[in-house]
């Protein structure tokens, strides 16, 4: 067994360790003091600085370095008079640093300076420390730029309310509980057309006509007093003073002014010409939802009279009685009337197709006259009114003369008992602020073609709806409704717009403008009417997914002497074309098919493997298909729907011809 330690041992030994003990909590304690320190500095919204007595920064917290823009090791060894203030104030702050040095004062105001130069309005609070044991002074300064803003807004708020009142563009109005009005804003007197002194003092009914119900409108408004809340917007139909007819969007809140008067402050702005646009969206809309209903309609028809015309004129060369023969020219000559009513269903549904040049309406209107001339009669007095310049624009001429024809039947239809019609082509600039007046229009340069009459003029209610097709206030029998409609379609097509004046009993302006060009116009190419088909030996690929029409052009052909493939689609197309490309002379093919493959993609197949294969397109629905860059030639390689054995047999061998 071991001797105990002595006691006089055994208590050194205790007190060392209690001391040693003691010492590291003092450690720990002083370290958790300085963490808690050193969180709460870094923490602080206020920008902290140590300084020495000199003004030399030894320490900053985050917020300091956020207040000038500076990293910390930026500003640590920066004097704070010489380096962190702007200039300009650098005597005024080393005059307050020795005076919060001295203990003379606790807190000043002054001024920042951030790195990029920028003055920020300061308040400095100081305390005496002791830091790395020596005397140093910790400054507290707070950004006072928003409590300074807030100051300049409160004591410029009389001023901005003053400022926005007058120079509102909405129309405000105070009133009291007996609608007394109390105050207006110019706006506001612009609005209804009178002044302040007309109008303050006044009941706010002043400005309605003698229609308004002033009474009850007083009576409403008093019980719209006792309301805690109102609607706070809504939409209303006013006839002025003056007789104008407005429509006003209106804001009603309460306000309190000085003796605890309550009034009502409303807001007014004028809407009739944005809900006038609006409707015109919602109808050009429409058209176009019609339109495209149009062109489907044609182009479904057009394959069921391609065939039924190309029969009755294979019917019409056959050696067969003359009553017969009679009966096939009959069913021939009403296919031919029904393909000028899907013609103008394809114009205004914008599907037909479209060559547009450059192109002089002023000779085109020249060129016509005879023919308005003899169409109107003599009853009816015409002028015609050139531009003084070449009215140049890109347009197709056949359609352009459509235009006029149509328009100069609706006016000559207008004035049964006679009267005048004129036709004026100008140059128009429309600026931006014109072009507010209406949905359609835009800024720019213009050929603008007016067509008036004076004729009984059209109803306000027809108005909107006489470019509809089938829409006609004429008797049974008298139209088809299309003429206007095929207008529509047409300037929609070249990228213009229609506007209509119209007062019944004085008559009809349309005004039609089209994007002008400065490029010199071109003579349209002329096609040879008197060139007559020869037939021919060589092999022709017929793409059409209509059974009926694809045999009538087969038995066309064949009777012109021509080798002919059939195929009901794209897929079909290809596969005879991977086994007689080498014979193959031309390709006859329709623009909408099934199959998953159009025209265009056909014809782009078939070109990788062939570059110079001639193909010719066919549609009844117009050649969107095929794409806004593919050109066609009208001439050579696209044949639109309805069309004769004759025009398809001398457009193949016109195309063939061709080396």
């Amino acid at each position: 067994m071991s001797e105990p330690l002595p006691p006089t041992e055994l208590t050194d030994t205790q007190q060392l360790r209690q001391q040693r003990a003691g010492l590291a909590l003092a450690e720990a304690e002083l370290r958790r003091s300085e963490l808690r320190f050193r969180e709460l500095f870094e923490s602080s919204p206020d920008a902290i600085f140590v300084e020495d007595l000199a003004g030399n920064v030894l320490d900053v917290n985050r917020s300091a370095c956020e207040l000038h823009a500076l990293k910390r090791e930026e500003l640590v060894g920066k004097n704070a008079i010489h380096d962190l203030v702007p200039p300009a104030s650098r005597a005024a702050a080393a005059a307050n640093f020795q005076k919060l040095v001295d203990g003379q004062v606790s807190w000043i105001e002054g001024e920042s300076r951030r790195a990029d130069g920028r003055s920020v309005p300061v308040e400095i609070r100081v305390v005496k420390i002791e830091f790395d044991a020596r005397p140093a002074l910790l400054f507290h300064v707070r950004d006072l730029t928003a409590r300074r803003n807030t100051e300049v807004a409160l004591r410029s708020s009389e001023s901005l309310f003053h400022s926005v009142w007058d120079n509102s563009l909405d129309g405000m109005r105070l009133t009291d509980k007996d609608g007394i009005i109390i105050a207006v804003n110019r706006a506001f007197c612009q609005l209804v057309g009178l002044t302040a002194a007309q109008l303050e003092g006044q009941p706010f009914t002043i400005i309605y006509g003698t229609n308004a119900n002033a009474e009850t409108m007083l009576k409403n408004h008093r019980h719209d007093f006792s309301k805690t809340a109102l609607d706070h917007r809504r939409e209303r139909d006013f006839p002025l003073h003056d007789g104008r007819a407005v429509r006003f969007e209106i804001s009603d809140s309460f306000v309190e002014s000085g003796g605890n008067l309550r009034l009502l402050l409303s807001i007014f702005r004028d809407i009739t010409m944005q809900r006038r646009l609006e409707d015109q969206l919602r109808q050009s809309q429409k058209m176009e939802a019609i339109g495209q209903l149009a062109g489907g309609i044609a182009h479904d028809f057009n394959n069921i009279l391609t065939v039924i015309l190309g029969h009755a004129s294979l019917l019409a060369m056959s050696d067969l009685d003359e009553d017969t023969i009679q009966s096939a020219r009959q069913i021939k000559h009403a296919s031919e009337r029904a393909a000028a009513l899907t013609s103008q269903l394809l114009a205004f549904g914008r599907k037909q197709i479209f060559n547009p040049r450059p192109v002089d309406l002023n000779r085109i209107l020249g060129k016509m006259s005879d023919m308005i001339a003899r169409l109107v009669g003599e009853d009816i007095d015409l002028q015609l009114n050139f531009s003084g310049e070449p009215a140049l624009v890109e347009a197709d001429t056949s359609m352009m003369e459509q235009v006029v024809l149509n328009l100069s039947v609706n006016s000559r239809d207008a004035m049964p008992k006679g009267g005048e019609m004129k036709i004026r082509i100008a140059h128009r600039e429309i600026t931006e602020a014109q072009a507010r007046h209406s949905a359609e229009a835009r800024a720019g340069r213009f050929v603008c073609l007016s067509h008036t009459d004076t004729g009984g003029g059209i109803p306000p209610e027809n108005i909107s709806r006489i470019f509809e097709p089938f829409f006609t206030t004429k008797e049974l029998g008298k139209g088809t409704g299309l003429g206007l409609a095929t207008v529509y379609g047409i300037v929609k097509q070249h990228h213009g717009w229609i506007d209509i004046e119209s007062t019944l009993g004085h008559g009809t302006t349309f005004h039609i403008f089209l994007p002008a060009t400065t490029t010199a116009a071109v003579e349209p190419e002329h096609f040879d009417t008197q060139f007559r088909a020869r037939g021919g030996a060589e092999t022709i690929l017929v793409v059409e997914d209509e059974r009926d029409l694809r045999e009538m052009v087969a038995r066309t052909l064949n009777r012109q002497g021509y080798r002919v493939f059939q195929a009901v689609d794209g897929p079909t197309a290809l596969d005879i074309w991977e086994k007689y490309r080498d014979q193959i002379s031309l390709v006859f093919s329709d623009v909408v098919m099934p199959g998953g493959m159009n025209g265009r993609e056909l014809a782009e197949r078939i070109w990788k493997d062939k570059p110079a294969q001639k193909i010719i397109f066919s549609t009844g629905y117009g050649t969107d298909a095929l794409g806004k860059d593919f050109h066609l030639d009208p001439q050579l390689n696209y044949l639109p729907k309805p069309y004769l054995p004759q025009q398809l047999a001398l457009l193949i061998r016109r195309y063939l011809d061709v080396e």
